[in-house]
């Protein structure tokens, strides 16, 4: 009989941290949002070949945080969480973390998705990714970041979205000293035309809905005119 050697599907767990956070659906009362981040991360793990399962969001209670932590390590590959990475005084992801010498924490020169953190946890040294609390700051920091841990985890060598390019359909400004990470519509095939969609802030989800790529603006451009091409992330690109 032969034998194949097969790599099974990585198991990733999403923990949204926030005492400000409610199950999507529910009533919401003043000063509360819905966890997006959680639902969103969710599906696009799926999308990308692996196997994730949500964990209930976790309010800022640094024991409970730490304790759910080393649970998921224990029994994930990966575990991701999202929120409570930047420098205000309820940053609990930070502060447990830290604490427990589990993760490095670092400024990234882009736009959106500056706050990141990684690091290992538990006894089997899981994995863990620290992913920024804005929802497009998590998506886009996912596909830069955990797609290509993911696909180390599934035996790929080169695992990120495959690079190409497109051409800008309209001028726009982009900040100095950041790689800018543009969502736009793709329309036409040759060469593919990308249209910006809207304000690009990084908690507004509508602009990140209607795009089907990422135009990647290096850091040393300030000034994308219309017709220059740029590299591009494909988000139409799935594994299965």
């Amino acid at each position: 009989h032969a034998l194949a050697l097969v790599q099974p599907r990585a198991r990733v767990v999403i923990v949204s941290t926030g005492s400000e956070l409610v199950e999507p659906g529910q009533p919401l009362a003043p000063g509360q949002i819905s966890d997006v981040n959680g639902v969103m991360l969710e599906a696009c793990i799926r999308n990308m070949g692996a196997s994730a399962q949500r964990w209930p969001s976790i309010g800022d209670d640094a024991g409970l945080l730490a304790r759910t932590l080393q649970e998921a390590a224990a029994e994930f590959d990966l575990v991701l969480t999202t929120g409570g990475v930047s420098m205000g005084a309820y940053d609990t992801v930070k502060q447990v973390l830290t604490e427990l010498g589990a993760a490095h924490f670092e400024k990234v020169a882009m736009q959106p998705g500056m706050p990141q953190g990684h690091g290992r946890i538990g006894a089997r040294g899981t994995p863990i990714i620290t992913l920024p609390g804005n929802p497009v700051s998590a998506f886009v920091s996912t596909q830069v970041f955990v797609r290509p841990v993911l696909g180390r985890l599934h035996g790929q060598v080169d695992a990120g979205v495959a690079p190409a390019h497109a051409v800008s359909a309209e001028p726009f400004a982009s900040p100095a000293g950041k790689v800018q990470y543009v969502r736009a519509r793709l329309t036409q095939d040759s060469p593919p035309l990308a249209h910006p969609t809207g304000v690009q802030g990084s908690h507004i989800l509508g602009g990140l809905a209607e795009a089907d790529c990422l135009l990647v603006v290096p850091a040393q451009v300030q000034q994308v005119e219309r017709g220059d091409e740029l590299e591009m992330l494909d988000l139409r690109q799935e594994s299965r």
